[in-house]
């Protein structure tokens, strides 16, 4: 479950929500002829963040959410952190990270650097 915090009013948005809009996303954007962005399901956060062998990441994820481009220019990861969502997005050209996190907090930041320079680190065989 994810919350979103909007003035004093809590949305929460379950699991299956987050990875159907990314599905609808990746597949929309794949009807293009270039493809420029990947939309990653939060399942490919929690595999590399789990030490899941690269040989199975790339199995699972390659061709459908990852479709092979020399022309990429942005990569979208949404990430579940002790039930908060927030979106990893790599910027591939200039080469830039943020972490879209509105609930961005001290107690947070730290754990999701590391969350993120881990994704990175992995990412680096890939784009």
């Amino acid at each position: 479950m994810c919350t979103l915090r909007f003035v004093n009013v809590v949305f929460v948005c379950p699991r299956h929500v987050v990875c159907g809009a990314l599905a609808i996303t990746s597949y929309l954007s794949s009807d293009r002829t270039v493809v420029h962005q990947w939309f990653l399901p939060p399942t490919f956060a929690v595999d590399v963040l789990s030490n899941v062998p690269e040989d199975e990441i790339k199995r699972k994820y390659q061709g459908g959410w990852m479709p092979e481009t020399d022309q990429l220019q942005r990569v979208f990861i949404p990430i579940l952190d002790r039930g908060t969502w927030f979106m990893m997005l790599i910027d591939i050209k200039p080469w830039r990270v943020y972490a879209l996190d509105v609930s961005r907090t001290q107690e947070f930041e730290r754990r999701r650097e590391c969350f993120m320079h881990k994704i990175l680190k992995f990412m680096g065989g890939f784009v």
